[in-house]
């Protein structure tokens, strides 16, 4: 048995170089939030999301997604996969703050909506992960 690897074809606006973001599949689909990018020759932390569509193994393609409401920027957060329609993002860090706040995306609507947590919530926090 061998194993070989494989440069796909890859097509659309890729992310820009980042580090501390998150790439996360849902519902069969990829998508990319935030982390730590440059721009204008300093480093800053976004708040963007791209999708990268993998339905055809000929072709993958990224898109910028334009979505309401994002949360502010952030890296080293972390996202998880509610079902096939929703991505969980908590926490972060933005320069000098970290994030406690909880984000939930709808893949259908394209829209974001900071949740409401009822009881204690961690203190807040980056560079971790969850499953």
């Amino acid at each position: 048995m061998s194993v070989v690897w494989e440069e796909p074809v890859v097509v659309g606006q890729a992310p820009c170089a980042r580090s501390g973001h998150t790439f996360t599949c849902c519902g069969g689909r990829f998508f990319l939030f935030g982390g730590t990018g440059r721009s204008n020759g300093k480093a800053r932390s976004l708040n963007d999301l791209y999708e990268l569509d993998t339905s055809n193994p000929e072709e993958y393609k990224w898109k910028q997604l334009i979505t309401s409401h994002a949360p502010p920027p952030r890296a080293r957060h972390c996202a998880v996969q509610v079902d096939d329609k929703h991505l969980l993002v908590f926490g972060g860090l933005d320069k000098r703050t970290r994030y406690n706040d909880t984000w939930l995306y709808s893949v259908d609507d394209k829209n974001w909506q900071q949740l409401r947590v009822v009881g204690p919530c961690p203190e807040p926090r980056a560079h971790f992960t969850a499953t």
